[in-house]
């Protein structure tokens, strides 16, 4: 398999963690000391800024090589309070403002920098995902919610994606047709709509207060299905903040299918292990005022027979990796 195009694979199968802005998981106090009731309780016309970082080590064996790949993504997202209606329904506009990346791999060291954006690469295929990762600047979605975090209706989707693909010029045109199939693969309005949902559904439609667990079973389907057992418990509350820690169990793809099919090769990703985080939350607000997530992963890529790889083949893998999360303005 070439390692370029395997690389490649890595950024877009990142992507699905980009697309579920982290700053949705919504809280809000009830008035006893005791209990508090899950909910959005946010400002009309306030913008509430979100600093996400992800760092992960992906290793993996290619053809009997042990390929490392380790990746920094860093970026930073606007969420504009458009409305907020009576019975409590939030309208959000997510605007992707920053973003930094950086991967270290056997093809070299990939860098770019929203704020500088000065690619130090002669390489096709790394020009390629670096323009994959600017074109999301300043793209934006608006989301309805009902105060407990459901999503109600996503709209600018298809026009996103749309700006996305102009904005990502590309001089080989193979190439980006590559990478626009693969986006397309991992990123629908229907499945942007489950990743969020997955990110706003772990809280319960009652009071909970220190102490108390609650669980959720999560399905999404971004890319590949994805089954989440989620065990929540809330741990402290103090000075207007509530922690919460959760224990999630993952299992990913489907072994009776290929799911993904790039250019004449079509392939699977069969993961499972653990997600760790523990938020803390502004009470008065909703909002996160910081995560840190631990990620354990380990599996197998598997690629179906096809005419340059007429054996197919099975190439283990395991993630490694931390998700930070903090507000970025005062609440």
């Amino acid at each position: 398999m070439n390692l370029k195009k395997f690389i490649t694979i890595l950024a877009v199968l990142s992507l699905t963690s980009i697309f579920a802005p982290n700053a949705l998981l919504a809280q809000d106090p009830n008035t006893s000391a005791e209990k508090i009731d899950l909910k959005l309780n946010l400002t009309e016309g306030a913008t509430y800024s979100t600093l996400m970082i992800t760092d992960q080590k992906i290793s993996q064996t290619v053809q009997g090589r042990p390929v490392d790949v380790n990746q920094t993504m860093s970026m930073t997202i606007d969420s504009e309070v458009l409305s907020v209606e009576p019975d409590g329904t939030t309208t959000l506009t997510v605007t992707y403002r920053t973003m930094q990346l950086k991967m270290d791999g056997p093809m070299g060291t990939i860098e770019y920098d929203s704020q500088n954006p000065v690619i130090d690469s002669n390489d096709p295929q790394a020009a390629m995902m670096v323009a994959m990762y600017g074109a999301m600047l300043d793209q934006k979605i608006t989301m309805e919610l009902t105060p407990k975090g459901k999503i109600l209706q996503i709209d600018g989707f298809d026009e996103m994606m749309e700006n996305m693909m102009d904005k990502m010029a590309v001089d080989d045109p193979n190439m980006a047709q590559a990478m626009k199939d693969m986006m397309k693969n991992f990123i629908s309005e229907d499945k942007l709509m489950e990743m969020g949902q997955g990110m706003v559904s772990t809280f319960p439609d009652w009071p909970v207060g220190i102490g108390d667990v609650w669980y959720d079973t999560i399905s999404l389907g971004a890319g590949f299905p994805i089954d989440l057992d989620v065990t929540n418990i809330l741990k402290d509350r103090k000075d207007g903040v509530a922690v919460i820690e959760s224990i999630a169990k993952m299992d990913m793809g489907d072994p009776n299918s290929s799911l993904i099919e790039v250019e004449d090769m079509k392939m699977n990703l069969l993961l499972s292990g653990t997600q760790n985080a523990t938020t803390e939350v502004d009470e008065a607000t909703g909002w996160i005022i910081a995560a840190d997530t631990i990620q354990n992963f380990t599996g197998v890529i598997k690629i179906e027979p096809n005419p340059k790889m007429p054996e197919g083949m099975s190439m283990p893998m395991s993630i490694k990796g931390t998700v930070t999360v903090k507000s970025v303005q005062k609440l």
